[in-house]
């Protein structure tokens, strides 16, 4: 699922050996060249099968730094971004110079940046608190292991093919929502201030995330990736038309 991203009103997708941008509200299109193959996407970001990692400037890729290794995972904060690795080391990248933060000798699941810290999961169930320097602050168990972070409505939620799980301010689980048995995340999206949206091979549920967990739908349909801009959720169907969450055909 690295087929479509969205950065300030725009959606970003693949077209071959190009990237499509498209703005939201005026339907402007543009194609930026890329010079080979993705292997990430995230908001403005990329990065191409050598491991370069490229911001979209207007119409053209400006090239940030090569990397030392694949990322997953991807977070602005401030002006700077942080990356993380399945290896488990978290870099700063500002100013095109690349610092390392932290490592946890560990496969990492997940990453966010909530109320000042950095906040990692693992495939052990494991969610790691840390100082924004690397410095640990606490570890938080969980039984199940973690297949994503996301920061909605001020809170930290954390995704596993069991349950999705609402933190307190100490990271302890506050509440949580039980999915059906057999369920396989592929993708969590985090929707407008409250909603977060969990991709399943057959299937896509949308929550509200306030003081508890809620589920609001379950829509039976297959689709190949996701995103949001906004409060609107865009889908890449299987032969990859582009459609919005009213259905309307958005790119094709």
């Amino acid at each position: 699922m690295n087929l479509i991203s969205a950065s300030n009103g725009s959606v970003i997708f693949c077209k071959g050996k190009a990237l499509v941008v498209k703005n939201t509200t005026t339907d402007a299109v543009e194609e930026v060249a890329v010079p080979g193959q993705i292997s990430f996407m995230c908001k403005r970001y990329l990065v191409d099968s050598e491991k370069n990692l490229y911001t979209i400037d207007g119409s053209a890729l400006r090239k940030i730094l090569k990397l030392s290794r694949n990322i997953f995972c991807l977070v602005e904060h401030g002006d700077a971004v942080y990356v993380a690795d399945r290896f488990g080391d978290v870099h700063r990248i500002g100013n095109g110079e690349c610092e390392y933060v932290l490592g946890t000798l560990s496969y990492l699941t997940g990453m966010a940046i909530h109320n000042g810290k950095i906040i990692l999961s693992d495939k052990y169930g494991r969610i790691r608190i840390s100082r924004m320097d690397g410095k640990i602050l606490d570890y938080k168990f969980s039984c199940d292991p973690i297949v994503s972070l996301e920061c909605i409505n001020g809170s930290l939620v954390s995704i596993s093919n069991r349950c999705v799980a609402l933190h307190d301010r100490e990271y302890s689980i506050k509440s949580a929502f039980e999915l059906p048995e057999d369920t396989k995340v592929l993708k969590t999206i985090s929707r407008g201030k409250d909603e977060l949206i969990v991709i399943c091979p057959n299937s896509y549920l949308l929550f509200r995330v306030e003081d508890r967990i809620d589920l609001v739908s379950l829509v039976k349909e297959a689709i190949a990736d996701g995103v949001c801009s906004g409060s609107t959720f865009y889908k890449v169907m299987l032969d990859l038309t582009i459609v919005d969450d009213s259905g309307k055909v958005f790119y094709e």
